[in-house]
């Protein structure tokens, strides 16, 4: 079985990306590959702010979750 893991990414606080999750899992499944971690990322696009070169951004990685309805 092949692998994957998802990316997800909000630009606004107030935004939430479970439902990129939920997608992304459900076209995951119905292709026939396994969710091994989910990435979350939050980031205003429009700031340059975290220092030397770079955006600033909140990321958490976590174990895969079960898609299966």
């Amino acid at each position: 079985m092949r692998t994957a893991v998802l990316f997800v990414r909000v630009t606004k606080k107030e935004q939430h990306y479970q439902r990129q999750v939920e997608d992304l899992g459900a076209v995951a499944q119905s292709q026939a590959v396994q969710v091994v971690a989910e990435i979350s990322e939050q980031m205003s696009g429009g700031r340059r702010n975290a220092g030397p070169g770079g955006d600033s951004a909140v990321v958490g990685v976590e174990p895969a979750r079960s898609h299966s309805e």
